[in-house]
């Protein structure tokens, strides 16, 4: 079945009016919504992966998508819609906007391609390969090419995000999504929280535009041409982030290894871990060709 991608693109976060839980109910009330509902559980709809969910594009439905838990065989067996709280009406943050089940929910959808270009598969990072690296720069480019006001914007929904008490995971580049078209940059998969503490824009920007979980990977495979191509173009998008942030270019090596331990746990008394050396590598790399 095609899908009908939606006419008009959501700008950076932009919240259109049918975007809403009423609008799905609509939908769902069709007598074919459900069976609609399980056909999009298929690789030809699959729209992205992260640690514990994969995310489909619903048959029929070009505002919404169908996030579930993929540990589960079968995440729609049971169907009973039921609304969740939206804690950020006026934006569009892919969050859900009702649950289907303990399974699965439905999530607005955003568009763009997933910063970097491979992401997760079984828990684990797929290997990246020597012929990926054109691929990988070619996107470096688009990103830091992108105007300071992307950057800007990135910000501010940053800090939006924090304050209602709200995070996503930067670390997973996928999270966050490129749109050409718009020059936007488009948080997707955000998770309420009790408490959140870092506001540091000027750090989760970098770490996810320049996805750190395969950057490492890509220096070791890269030529010296290539490597500087990766420096160069990561240069400029750490400075648009530290302009969004700063209001001025700034690189501080010492401030993103501290903020990185601190974010992953492995600080307070805790063993630091090969993850953290590795980070580390990477943040050193980076900052000596700055």
């Amino acid at each position: 079945m095609k899908i009908n991608l939606p006419n008009k693109i959501t700008f950076n976060g932009r919240r259109e009016n049918w975007q809403n839980y009423e609008n799905f109910c609509d939908f769902f009330e069709q007598k074919d919504s459900v069976t609609l509902l399980r056909e999009s559980l298929s690789p030809d709809f699959k729209a992205g992966e992260g640690f514990s969910s994969r995310v489909y594009s619903i048959c029929g439905n070009d505002t919404f998508m169908l996030k579930v838990d993929k540990f589960e065989d079968s995440p729609l067996k049971k169907i009973s819609l039921k609304p969740e709280k939206d804690y950020f009406p006026e934006f569009n943050l892919g969050q859900k906007i009702a649950s289907l089940n303990e399974f699965a929910s439905v999530i607005i959808r955003q568009n763009g391609l997933p910063c970097g270009i491979k992401h997760f598969e079984n828990k684990k990072y797929q290997q990246v390969t020597k012929a990926d690296l054109p691929d990988f720069i070619d996107y470096l480019r688009k990103v830091s090419e992108f105007p300071q006001e992307s950057y800007d914007d990135f910000e501010k929904e940053i800090k939006t995000i924090h304050k209602r008490l709200h995070m996503f995971d930067f670390v997973n580049s996928q999270n966050v999504l490129f749109e050409e078209k718009t020059k936007s940059f488009n948080i997707v998969d955000i998770i309420k929280r009790k408490t959140t503490r870092f506001l540091n824009c000027d750090l989760v920007m970098p770490m996810a535009l320049l996805d750190f979980q395969n950057y490492s990977r890509f220096l070791l495979l890269a030529d010296e041409e290539q490597k500087m191509q990766i420096f160069e173009l990561s240069k400029r998008i750490i400075e648009k982030s530290h302009q969004a942030y700063y209001g001025q270019n700034r690189f501080s090596q010492h401030l993103m290894i501290d903020f990185y331990a601190n974010f992953i746990g492995i600080k307070n008394g805790r063993e630091l871990t090969d993850e953290f050396f590795k980070m580390k590598k990477i943040i050193k790399s980076i900052s000596a060709k700055i």
